[in-house]
């Protein structure tokens, strides 16, 4: 009975107690953004900006094996299932499956994926942020959340881009070659560029993307502070770390799969 309880506790937390979380960050990540915009003409902007370029490099170096496996994987077995359509049904599965796997399928799984390597690793740095050093001088203010949040949202963003072009590459190799990579050539990818269809479909794809990995950045940003804060006044450092990476999953994808439905039509 009392894991029943604290199941719903949970729940009802995920669903109500979070939005509001997220709400309250947003002022204070506003805050921070503005001292980062006014510190532009300064020195100070380095600081940022450095930070933010060595966070890229990082991410994207941490992602790239994961994303090309993938990437490998749903391209050759879409090369495959697309080999044993046939001449006759080919055609009807680029104007209608192939425009949605660009534009709305691959943005989702890149964000699948970001919210199990980028979104996790983010929330544990900030949740396990207050077990490291002295909890009474720890604040996560303007100037923090400037040096901290800024960077890992601005690489994520980034990372999100590329990664999504990387995914793509790796569909149309396997679209065009039917699963077999033997079979290949370089002119097929030039082919697939110059598709219309598929070209539209990739922009926005790629925005969507973009946006899907900041939602994961920026919410695994919000609960891992939002769990280091307790941890420094309440002192349950496992059971926050435990929930600030499993409620900003939950959180970032819940997001994802409604923006993806929301914007089926209108992208």
């Amino acid at each position: 009975m009392n894991g029943v309880l604290r199941y719903f506790a949970r729940v009802g937390h995920v669903w109500i107690e979070n939005p509001l979380s997220l709400l309250t960050f947003s002022v204070r990540f506003g805050e921070a953004t503005l001292l980062a915009i006014s510190r532009l003409v300064t020195p100070k902007r380095l600081q940022v900006l450095s930070k933010s370029m060595r966070q890229t490099v990082k991410a994207f170096m941490r992602g790239i094996v994961v994303i090309v496996g993938v990437g490998a994987f749903a391209g050759f077995g879409l090369g495959v299932v697309t080999a044993a359509l046939g001449e006759i049904l080919r055609p009807h599965f680029e104007a209608v499956i192939m425009p949605v796997v660009l534009r709305d399928v691959l943005p989702l799984l890149l964000a699948l994926v970001l919210t199990a390597r980028t979104g996790a690793t983010i929330a544990a740095k900030f949740a396990s942020s207050a077990t490291r050093g002295s909890t009474e001088t720890l604040t996560f203010g303007a100037h923090a959340i400037e040096l901290e949040v800024l960077p890992q949202i601005v690489a994520t963003v980034i990372t999100s881009g590329a990664f999504f072009l990387i995914l793509v590459a790796c569909v149309g190799t396997g679209y065009f070659s039917g699963g077999n990579q033997i079979s290949f050539s370089p002119a097929d990818i030039q082919d697939f560029l110059s598709n219309e269809t598929f070209s539209q479909a990739v922009v926005s794809g790629l925005w969507k993307s973009i946006l899907y990995g900041a939602i994961v950045a920026y919410t695994a940003c919000a609960f891992g502070i939002q769990a280091a804060e307790r941890f420094i006044s309440r002192r349950e450092e496992t059971y926050d770390l435990h929930y600030a990476v499993w409620e900003s999953s939950v959180t970032s994808i819940t997001m994802c799969v409604v923006l993806t439905i929301l914007l089926w039509k209108e992208i």
